[in-house]
């Protein structure tokens, strides 16, 4: 402050009650619009500007924050919608699977062509012994030890809900054994339960990718929960036993 605005400065006193006053009244300004006119408001760049024109500038910038607070609103939309579009696709597919074969060439087709996976394992255990037992004579690879299993992901799976990551080697490997192609690094990991307890887990689904951004912990997990939920009541009546 130069020492000319120090002198035409008033008292802190008359200040606080001015303040006071403007904001008890704000419509004042709309009594009186000359006196805009004639305020001034420090710049940036050392000069200044009217209150009509400061006022002007934080509208602008309130603008364009809200036009891209609206832009990503609308993007996110159309996101979801895609998702929903692909999610209701999978459905159909699964509906009209009417075997075991038929409902894992659908789930498979599905994610790798429509949600951009690029691996997909599912993996059951804890089942009763006549399933267990047919699954062993045609479908062995979907059979895994649910002890392993339940004990490498307890700790992520927490009221049967899907999770999203980055896991250990170890856990991607029980999961996605080497095959000599790039890694995967990141998946979506999705148990499959019967009443939506971690205690009555019967299977995996996990969807992997080699982008290790491509599932991470921040991501909303509703529309695979959806995924698990309809896979899980068309799969169970297709283990027969």
């Amino acid at each position: 402050m130069s020492i000319q605005q120090q002198k035409n400065r008033p008292d802190e006193a008359f200040e606080r009650e001015v303040v006071r006053f403007l904001r008890d009244n704000p419509a004042f300004f709309d009594h009186h619009p000359e006196l805009l006119a004639d305020m001034v408001l420090p710049h940036d760049t050392g000069g200044a500007v009217s209150l009509l024109e400061k006022q002007l500038s934080v509208l602008r910038d309130q603008k364009r924050e809200l036009r891209a607070r609206l832009n990503r609103l609308v993007e996110t939309a159309r996101q979801n919608e895609l998702l929903i579009e692909r999610i209701h696709r999978l459905t159909l597919a699964l509906l009209d699977a009417d075997s075991l074969d038929a409902v894992l060439a659908a789930v498979r087709g599905q994610l790798e062509d429509n949600f951009n996976a690029d691996a997909v394992t599912l993996r059951l255990f804890d089942l009763p012994a006549a399933q267990a037992q047919r699954l062993a004579a045609s479908h062995g690879e979907l059979l895994a030890d649910g002890e392993a299993l339940m004990e490498a992901f307890a700790r992520s799976i927490r009221g049967c809900k899907p999770v999203c990551g980055r896991f250990t080697p170890p856990q991607l490997e029980l999961l996605f054994p080497a095959t000599g192609a790039a890694p995967i690094a990141s998946m979506a990991l999705i148990p499959l339960c019967t009443d939506g307890d971690r205690e009555s887990c019967w299977g995996l689904l996990a969807i992997g990718s080699r982008d290790p951004a491509r599932y991470h912990v921040d991501m909303g997990v509703m529309f695979l929960d959806l995924i698990g939920g309809i896979l899980s009541r068309v799969l169970r009546p297709r283990l027969g036993g």
